[in-house]
Formats: C-alpha cells, sequence, structure tokens
C-alpha cells in the first residue's frame, strides 16, 4: 500500500541553531523539509486589528473596540503570541458583553 502524508510541526526554538548545537538530528531537520519562520506577533503589529475583529466575530460578539483600546493591543509585547491575544479578547468580550464597547 502506498501512503502519502504531510508532516506539519512547529517549534519556537531556532532549529538551524539546534541542529549545529547537536540537540537536533540534522537528517531530520532536512527531512522535515522547508522551514518556514512565522514572526511573534510583536513583530506582525499590523496583524493584531484583523486578529481582534476575527476573534470578536468568532465569539458571535457585536463589540465595538476604541481606537484607545487597539492601541493598547498593539503596544502590549505578546509573549504568548496569537493565543494570549485571543485568550485577552474573550476575557474582555466577557467582561464588557457582546454587545459593548472594550
Amino acid at each position: 500500500m502506498k501512503v502519502s502524508a504531510w508532516i506539519l510541526a512547529a517549534s519556537n526554538r531556532d532549529l538551524e541553531k539546534a541542529v549545529a548545537e547537536g540537540r537536533l538530528r540534522e537528517d531530520l531537520f532536512y527531512r522535515l523539509g522547508q522551514v518556514l519562520r512565522v514572526p511573534p506577533l510583536r513583530e506582525r503589529v499590523e496583524d493584531i486589528p484583523p486578529l481582534v475583529e476575527h476573534f470578536c466575530e468568532q465569539a458571535g460578539a457585536e463589540t465595538e473596540v476604541t481606537p484607545e483600546a487597539m492601541a493598547a493591543l498593539c503596544a502590549h509585547h505578546w509573549p504568548g503570541n496569537v493565543r494570549e491575544l485571543e485568550s485577552v479578547v474573550r476575557k474582555l468580550i466577557t467582561f464588557c458583553g457582546r454587545h459593548g464597547d472594550f
């Protein structure tokens, strides 16, 4: 039986550095194929407004985000990346109401 499969793997580590330090097998690194680096959210501030809008829509909320709130969200460092942003938006919706402003 012939099988065709894709493997999707993610890491928050520098894989090339891990190979150089002997912490990741070089053959595995190359077998995994192309490495796509997605910069952290703090380096993609322009992605925050559409992500906030998406999370509000996903929650079924008709919430308006004030310019001040959006500026605060864009200024945050987001060490937890997109998952942290989603969590914060969900909490704001919970505390402000689905039809409120934050």
